[in-house]
């Protein structure tokens, strides 16, 4: 299985909407724009937001074994 290399692009927060919805928390991730983690596979990175992870292991997933073309199909 190969490893993906994963880079933070750019981190969003929307205050009103973590207020109104989650658990009150400071932050919802604390991961920082340019930060590079290297996924083994299917195992999420030391450090990444497990919020964020939910959303990208698929993909993850899907190059880490072989997949390209992730948006035709």
């Amino acid at each position: 299985m190969k490893k993906c290399r994963i880079t933070v692009m750019k981190v969003t927060e929307h205050r009103d909407l973590m207020e109104r919805f989650e658990n009150p928390m400071e932050n919802a991730c604390g991961m920082q724009e340019g930060q590079v983690f290297i996924a083994n596979g299917w195992e999420k990175p030391e450090g990444f937001c497990e919020s964020a992870w939910s959303s990208l292991s698929a993909f993850v997933m899907t190059l880490a074994c072989g997949g390209e073309n992730l948006y035709k199909g």
